[in-house]
């Protein structure tokens, strides 16, 4: 459905350790939130893809699609897991008390992939 978002969970799960409670994702955020607020407007938009296809998978799809479709050519108000981009489009804030940390993992490999 979405290849970016396939592609990295599929590496976040190939190098991560597996526990006694399944596997443990760890995230060193003070490096990634950094970038986050840096990103140029692509990259930006990508990870904001990323957050939304996360939360409409994980979620109910059809109320998720019905909320998109409605704001076709319009402001975005959508803000899963109260993340957004900065007005200017430029770089993305996020809450990470609010994001799912098999997301935070798939943001953060895409941020250090993306400042390669």
């Amino acid at each position: 459905m979405f290849k970016l978002y396939d592609q990295l969970k599929q590496e976040l799960y190939s190098n991560i350790p597996v526990g006694s409670n399944g596997p443990v994702i760890q995230v060193e955020w003070q490096s990634v939130t950094g970038s986050l607020s840096m990103l140029n407007e692509e990259h930006s938009e990508l990870v904001m893809a990323l957050i939304i296809h996360h939360y409409c998978t994980t979620n109910d799809f059809e109320k998720c699609k019905k909320i998109l479709e409605a704001q076709k050519g319009k402001t975005a108000q959508f803000e899963p897991y109260r993340c957004k981009t900065f007005s200017t489009g430029k770089g993305v804030m996020v809450s990470l008390d609010n994001i799912p940390l098999e997301l935070q993992g798939i943001i953060a490999l895409y941020v250090k992939n993306a400042s390669k």
